[in-house]
């Protein structure tokens, strides 16, 4: 009988560990997914005397080139620009980009300007292309731009500026997909579940659990009271558990989307997803501070 009762433990503690690493695997794998998909424009451009708004970027997910996003950027007034950086965009599967390269209401043609560029890159979930000074070449559309001048010994092209509304149109080529995360994540997962196996015990485990599934009803009956006793003394009682995370929420909404002017996320309103985020936080928050106040 004991060693039945050994046999069975011994199933049991691998049957654990092979679910554990199963679940490992699937968190690990979502972690690094996650650096897949953001959704990024990256330029490195210059220009003289670019005027204002001397860049301006908008895309378009629609296969016939009708640009309704702009990137909102602003940028001071000088004879001289330069930028290098990174724009995120709400979700990936763009088609066309358009770079805007300056405003100018009032020329008088009388000063030489130009618009150039190193490289301009894409990136989203399914993949990712970078566009070398060469790639940009066969753009989709000009307008009010003079030809093109390709200086190889700096990797730029150069366009002169020919009117008052000078942009382009890039129609994106196909994604080169990004490589697959899934031995990076068994590697992951194989690492903590050993970690797991070496310093937690499985008996230690299993009898915790059951002590805590035999005083549930004491268990309950506690949190149930220590529920009730916290808001005795104020003047909502137990709604005051729901009046404070809601005024909470409320503020943070009120700073973030009325003062910062925070947009929605991808399709989704920006206070559904800012409180998708935050009650889960709550939770955490309250269960990290009562459990240390337990050990006190």
């Amino acid at each position: 009988m004991t060693k039945l009762k050994s046999i069975l433990f011994y199933i049991f503690k691998y049957a654990a560990l092979a679910a554990i690493f199963a679940a490992l695997f699937l968190l690990c794998g979502i972690f690094f997914n996650t650096f897949h998909n953001v959704c990024s424009i990256s330029i490195d451009m210059s220009g003289e005397n670019l005027g204002n708004r001397p860049l301006e970027v908008y895309y378009t997910y629609d296969e016939n080139g009708s640009f309704a996003n702009a990137v909102p950027m602003s940028f001071e007034n000088s004879p001289d620009f330069s930028y290098k950086g990174k724009i995120y965009l709400p979700h990936g599967g763009v088609k066309y980009i358009m770079i805007h390269f300056g405003d100018f209401p009032d020329r008088d043609g009388t000063e030489e300007r130009f618009a150039a560029w190193t490289y301009l890159k894409y990136r989203d979930e399914n993949g990712y292309i970078d566009l070398t000074y060469e790639d940009t070449l066969p753009v989709s559309a000009v307008n009010d731009l003079g030809k093109p001048f390709v200086d190889a010994d700096r990797y730029i092209v150069k366009y002169p500026i020919s009117g008052s509304d000078p942009y382009i149109v890039i129609k994106l080529p196909p994604l080169t997909p990004h490589k697959g995360k899934l031995p990076f994540s068994a590697v992951a997962a194989a690492v903590l579940t050993f970690l797991i196996y070496r310093y937690v015990h499985i008996r230690s485990v299993v009898s915790m659990a059951g002590d805590l599934y035999r005083n549930r009803r004491l268990i309950f009956s506690l949190a149930k009271n220590d529920f009730k006793t916290r808001f005795a003394g104020s003047y909502f009682g137990i709604m005051w558990a729901f009046v404070q995370p809601l005024c909470t929420i409320l503020v943070f909404w009120f700073v973030f989307q009325v003062g910062f002017r925070s947009g929605d996320v991808g399709e989704v309103a920006y206070i559904l997803w800012f409180i998708a985020g935050l009650i889960p936080w709550f939770f955490f928050s309250e269960a990290w501070n009562s459990g240390t106040m337990a050990l006190m």
